[in-house]
């Protein structure tokens, strides 16, 4: 019987989604995620990410969760390939303030300075914004985004077709699930770096939510 080969928790946190289309860890992946994610804390802790020669060995270290090409190998961790410079280098920030809470993100925030944060975001934000091929959302969820929207003002500052500008992120072709994650946690107050984001999402039922998070998915 073929045996499955071995594979070791550092090719793991190299390129996850490579093990995963090998089928090493197949229907398995979730349930070993949080195995995952604290092998990606504990690598970072043993060896600083301040402690890389470059920019580019550092954004290597981000790869594990958010993929070595922009495609996340979880729907619910962000893209950020593409993201704007301004909100990539206020999210580093806020980890490493504890502003925002993050059981993977504040060690590793740890140990970045203000420079380097800033060079981690300008890098990223000059790669090529990944296709997720996310379904568009038309008919009746499409209508019920536009009303959220029309209601709520996302685009007031997201800018027209969500695609953010300076520290407002771009949402649109943003993973779904990250999407309505990220309202949902300003909702209940778990996400607790952007009150004025929080006032919002009170306002807007859980249903729009949903529209909201399937519409700039698909776009």
């Amino acid at each position: 019987m073929r045996s499955t080969p071995r594979v070791g928790w550092v090719e793991l946190l190299r390129n996850p989604s490579r093990v995963r289309l090998r089928g090493v860890v197949r229907d398995g992946f979730r349930s070993a995620q949080p195995i995952l994610q604290g092998f990606v804390v504990a690598a970072l802790a043993a060896v600083p990410i301040a402690a890389a020669q470059s920019i580019e060995d550092k954004a290597q270290a981000c790869a594990a969760c958010h993929g070595e090409g922009g495609i996340p190998p979880d729907t619910s961790w962000p893209v950020i390939w593409g993201q704007h410079q301004g909100y990539l280098y206020l999210q580093l920030r806020d980890f490493k303030s504890g502003a925002r809470k993050s059981d993977i993100m504040g060690p590793i925030a740890q140990g970045l300075e203000r420079d380097e944060m800033l060079a981690l975001g300008l890098y990223f934000s000059q790669k090529k914004w990944p296709d997720l091929r996310q379904p568009r959302a038309l008919g009746a969820v499409g209508a019920q985004a536009a009303r959220a929207n029309g209601s709520v003002g996302c685009t007031g500052c997201h800018q027209a077709g969500y695609q953010g500008e300076g520290t407002q992120p771009r949402l649109a072709g943003q993973t779904k699930d990250y999407l309505l994650k990220s309202m949902l946690d300003f909702r209940t107050r778990a996400r607790g770096n952007n009150p004025g984001m929080t006032d919002l999402m009170l306002a807007t039922s859980e249903d729009d939510l949903k529209a909201l998070a399937a519409y700039m998915a698909g776009l």
